[in-house]
């Protein structure tokens, strides 16, 4: 699989799985682990929108 290909499958995967965490909570690091190694910047994005959909990581880490 090609590196295009790649990134879309796991922006898909990422748009599924960012509505259910933090039940799916380890399968979204997976997909940001793998998200590094090809975009940084689209990871960086990807786990602002975990933070900003996800008021209790900010209160919880007291940020």
């Amino acid at each position: 699989m090609n590196k295009g290909a790649k990134k879309e499958l796991l922006i898909d995967t990422f748009d599924v799985l960012k509505d259910m965490w933090p039940a799916k909570q380890e399968a979204v690091f997976k997909v940001l682990r793998s998200m590094k190694a090809i975009d940084l910047d689209m990871m960086v994005d990807m786990w602002e929108q975990i933070i900003k959909n996800n008021d209790s990581l900010a209160r919880q880490n007291d940020f």
